[in-house]
């Protein structure tokens, strides 16, 4: 993949080894071979919807800014790491998937569907999970960020995250 950056003082050209999206907030990523991005807009399919931990207070009718902790997320659910999830943007279907195993699917356009994930989450929590958790889609224009600005792309340089695991298990010996 290559993406161009133009700036008034010079061009360049960045060569992206790997383009992820994080469809669900909290869940697994999504790699894709493209993207087309437009500026003041955010990352396509990025962070449509979320699982709600508890009332997060969220207004589909005025969208704001609530911080993650509102939601379900690896930080504080390290359970989710042992899920994969693949969003089907034409269809409305998640592709659940528990340590490589068990395919499940969940349609997120219906409410059938978001009631048969939340029920799987909460037998999946069981017994950590306390809060009834609700499945929330982002209305046109907004997206369950972690930052209150509208949207942004990280570019991480490998090189120095190399640098930085081989410096952590020099750290660590």
């Amino acid at each position: 993949m290559e993406l161009y950056v133009t700036s008034r003082v010079q061009e360049m050209t960045i060569w992206v080894e790997g383009l992820f999206r994080y469809p669900i907030k909290g869940l697994s990523p999504e790699q894709l071979s493209q993207a087309q991005l437009q500026a003041g807009q955010y990352f396509p399919g990025d962070r449509i919807f979320a699982i709600e931990n508890g009332r997060s207070g969220f207004d589909p009718l005025a969208p704001q800014f609530l911080p993650k902790t509102r939601f379900l997320m690896l930080m504080k659910h390290e359970k989710l790491a042992q899920l994969t999830t693949k969003y089907n943007e034409t269809s409305g279907d998640l592709t659940l998937t528990h340590k490589g195993q068990n395919d499940l699917i969940f349609s997120l356009r219906t409410t059938e569907g978001r009631k048969a994930l939340r029920d799987y989450l909460i037998a999946f929590f069981q017994p950590e999970l306390k809060i009834d958790p609700q499945i929330l889609s982002a209305p046109d224009g907004f997206r369950f960020t972690d930052s209150r600005r509208s949207g942004y792309v990280s570019l991480l340089n490998l090189n120095s995250i190399e640098d930085l695991s081989r410096l952590a298990r020099v750290m660590a010996i």
